[in-house]
């Protein structure tokens, strides 16, 4: 019969990618984003950005976000393994293991969320662009190309930070070091799921959040989109 620490494992590992983006934190992170996004791009005479800028703005906005989402994932997942209230296992955690144990695991949610934000408000419009311009898809609805493109920064933004992500939901479910010095670090984390699950351990929970990106690739860059023209609409008629 397998010990409580091995189910606890278990478990854990089986959430990793699922515990990602808490309902409660998926507004303000989002806002987080797009306002960086915004404020990184007014730096750019008239937004004018190569690809690569475009792609690197918006992983800085992304591991902004990181600020707002390592101690609300980490509070979280506290919650789901205690069930207390959040605000008792906010407090519990405090009391306990101090005010800086909130980011832990920051690195790897600096990680996830700079390539994740990178993918779908920087890939996603860029290659966009790129396929509407092309002689296959010149003449095809613009649909088209936004479908490919996607696809495509949702399944690179799943397989590329699905190691990070992992890593982080291990060291925030077991932020006791001294009981659980495997989750110590970056470093002893990685070999502990190694060591336990080989590599593809790693890789846990790939295909649920493979779809989960996608999706949220297409509605975000929709809902910025729906921004966007929204503000310009307004300030057309502000002008007139």
């Amino acid at each position: 019969m397998a010990s409580l620490s091995s189910l606890e494992h278990t478990a854990i590992g089986a959430c990793a990618g699922l515990t990602e983006r808490p309902a409660g934190s998926i507004a303000p992170i989002t806002a987080v984003q797009f306002g960086a996004h915004s404020l990184l791009i007014s730096g750019f005479a008239n937004n004018d950005l190569s690809a690569a800028s475009r792609i690197g703005v918006a992983s800085a906005a992304g591991v902004a976000s990181a600020f707002v989402s390592a101690p609300a994932e980490l509070v979280m997942i506290q919650q789901q393994k205690h069930g207390r209230p959040l605000l008792t296992e906010l407090q519990h955690i405090v009391k306990q293991h101090g005010l800086k144990r909130l980011y832990r695991g920051m690195t790897m949610t600096m990680a996830r969320e700079g390539i994740y934000t990178a993918s779908y408000l920087g890939v996603c419009p860029t290659l966009c662009d790129y396929l509407q311009g092309t002689d296959i898809l010149r003449d095809q609805s613009p649909t088209t190309s936004f479908l490919i493109s996607g696809c495509t920064a949702g399944l690179l933004a799943a397989v590329a930070t699905q190691p990070a992500d992992t890593i982080k939901t291990r060291m925030q479910a077991f932020i006791d070091s001294t009981s659980h010095p495997q989750y110590q670090s970056v470093a002893s984390s990685a070999q502990a799921i190694a060591s336990s699950q080989g590599y593809r351990g790693l890789w846990l929970g790939l295909a649920p959040r493979a779809f989960r990106l996608v999706g949220a690739t297409f509605i975000l860059n929709k809902v910025r989109t729906g921004i966007i023209d929204l503000v310009e609409h307004q300030r057309s008629i502000s002008q007139a």
